[in-house]
Parts: structure tokens; C-alpha cells; sequence
């Protein structure tokens, strides 16, 4: 992960662009991009509340937005996408549960006509990677359990494509989060690999969420 002070000296920039813009010193304004590149720079910081951060971060791009004030700051796939990889690699609790919010807001959004929105491979794949990476008691596992599997059929639902990278993840996560009496555990795993052969995506990382599990 990045440093910390990378995402707070983006923030700084991106505060210093908008206030002379709104001032009139210059005619440089911020759009999605550079909103993005912010969002990313969270995504990617040690920082322990980057999470938290970067979806501050997106509530005030969707406020910008609203009622088509500035359309230039229209969150699009990569700000939520960018989001929810935040809470993937956080320690944040309920962590699945936040993403699988997101997902929800986007399809909404998307559904709203605004097609920008439109979920794609990679922000289900992170969904599926907040769900792998839950720790903590029995209950949240239960819980993110429970959103891996219904994210995971709802991308072979969508159309998409799964990727070796989705089909990894659910993978790991079945590996995981259940326990190894649990009789759907071997189903859904066997399941998946197969249709991960068919579909021509097993590689390396797909193989590695195979391999036996460290303690």
C-alpha cells in the first residue's frame, strides 16, 4: 500500500484547485478525473481510515452532482469501483456489508439511466475481495458469507463475463469462510472450478486459492 501522506498531499491539491476556482484565479476546475485520482490514492494508503475517506470523498462527488449542478464531477464505475477496493484491503468492520451496499447504489444509479454506472467486472470482483479478506467474529464471516455468494451469482447472472480473478476470489472465499464440515463448501468450490475450466480463466491465481491454507 502507498503512504499516507500521498492520499492527504492529493486531498491538499485537490482543495487548493477548488478554492482558487472558485475564487476566479484560475480557469482549471476539478472533473471526474481528477476526483478519481484521489479516490485511488486512498484506495492505496496505509492510512487506517482511507476507507472512510475515500467514501467521503464519493458522497461529495454524488452531492456535486446532484440535479445536474456539475456533471463534471459525475462519479462514474472507476469512483465507486475505486471505493470499494478501499474497504477491500481495510480492516473496516462489516467491510462486505459497505461494498455490497456500493454495488447496490451503482445498479440503482445505472437502472436511474445514468449508464456511466453501470457495475463491471472489477467492482464486483472487489465485492468478492472485501468478502474473501473478512476477518473477525463467527457472525460478520457469517455475513459476508452470505454477500459472496449472492455477488458472485448475481455476475454470472449479469452477462459480464466471470475472470480468473472473480472466480479466484469466490474460491478463496468459500475456502474461508466455511468451514471444511460444511458440506456446501466442496459444492460451491467444484462448482466454480469447473466453470472456471470451461470458461478458460484457471491460472495461477485461481490454482494458489486451491493450495492448502496456512494456519
Amino acid at each position: 500500500w502507498g503512504s499516507r501522506g500521498v492520499a492527504t498531499k492529493a486531498v491538499h491539491i485537490l482543495d487548493h484547485l477548488t478554492s482558487r476556482s472558485i475564487e476566479g484565479r484560475t480557469s482549471l476546475t476539478a472533473d471526474v478525473t481528477t476526483y478519481n485520482s484521489v479516490l485511488h490514492a486512498w484506495s492505496q494508503s496505509s492510512d487506517r481510515n482511507a476507507a472512510i475517506k475515500a467514501l467521503g470523498l464519493l458522497e461529495i462527488m454524488l452531492k456535486l452532482a446532484e440535479g445536474r449542478a456539475d456533471l463534471n464531477v459525475q462519479p462514474n464505475a472507476y469512483s465507486f469501483s475505486t471505493c470499494i477496493n478501499a474497504f477491500s484491503k481495510s480492516k473496516f468492520p462489516r467491510k462486505a456489508r459497505q461494498t455490497r451496499d456500493l454495488l447496490r447504489r451503482m445498479k440503482k444509479l445505472s437502472d436511474d439511466g445514468q449508464k456511466n454506472m453501470r457495475p463491471n467486472i472489477y467492482v464486483y470482483t472487489a465485492v468478492l475481495n472485501a468478502c474473501a479478506y473478512t476477518f473477525g467474529r463467527r457472525e460478520e464471516k457469517e455475513e459476508a458469507l452470505s454477500i459472496g455468494l449472492e455477488t458472485f451469482e448475481e455476475l454470472r447472472q449479469s452477462g459480464i463475463g466471470v475472470n480468473h480473478v472473480a472466480y479466484g476470489s469466490f474460491i478463496r472465499l468459500c475456502r474461508t469462510l466455511m468451514q471444511e464440515k460444511d458440506a456446501r463448501r466442496n459444492h460451491f468450490i467444484t462448482r466454480a472450478f469447473r466453470q472456471c475450466c470451461s470458461d478458460g480463466q484457471v491460472g495461477d491465481y485461481v490454482l494458489r486459492q486451491l493450495r492448502p491454507i496456512p494456519d
